[in-house]
């Protein structure tokens, strides 16, 4: 399929039934004036993802923390252990 064939499915097929009338209209607009009749998605440069350096708890920095957590009465605080222990943030 080539890239406006499959431009005019995309807007018949799920630009159309998914936005406002006006919105459809528009893109309706843009591709018959010729302005998404290249394509350039593989022109665009994407970032590259950095990768973040992690820090853990040691053993005895995680005990202390759970132990904070247990002795304090509130409820809210259990959230804490559950981060500890399933990796969630």
């Amino acid at each position: 399929m080539k890239y406006k064939d499959w431009l005019n499915d995309w807007l018949e097929l799920y630009v159309k039934p998914s936005v406002k009338k006006r919105t459809y209209e528009r893109y309706s607009e843009a591709h018959n004036l010729g302005f998404m009749d290249n394509y350039i998605a593989d022109k665009i440069k994407r970032p590259k993802p950095e990768e973040k350096r992690i820090e853990c708890f040691t053993i005895a920095e995680q005990k202390q923390i759970e132990q904070a957590v247990l002795s304090d009465k509130r409820q809210k605080m259990f959230g804490i252990l559950l981060c500890l222990y399933t990796g969630c943030a």
